[in-house]
């Protein structure tokens, strides 16, 4: 039974940890959008989109033409 009980504190731990992470990583998203958001104001004629590497795997940011992102979580401008 106290096997149980510790194992529940340490899972409802594990979730207080992953909880704050989690919040971490939609700040961090939030405040990149209200960027992009805000730049994209002086480039009328772009479409600027975003997207999580994970999503996207083999994606080459370095090239020279990158390819369409496949998973975009946020496109933002007149031309998108």
């Amino acid at each position: 039974m106290k096997s149980h009980e510790a194992t529940i504190k340490h899972l409802e731990a594990y979730a207080k940890r992953e909880e704050k992470a989690l919040r971490g990583l939609a700040a961090t998203r939030d405040s990149a959008a209200t960027k992009l958001k805000a730049a994209q104001k002086n480039l009328a004629a772009y479409c600027t989109k975003a997207a999580y590497a994970s999503d996207n795997p083999g994606y080459n940011a370095d090239a020279s033409r990158a390819a369409p992102l496949k998973k975009v979580q946020l496109a933002v401008g007149p031309a998108c």
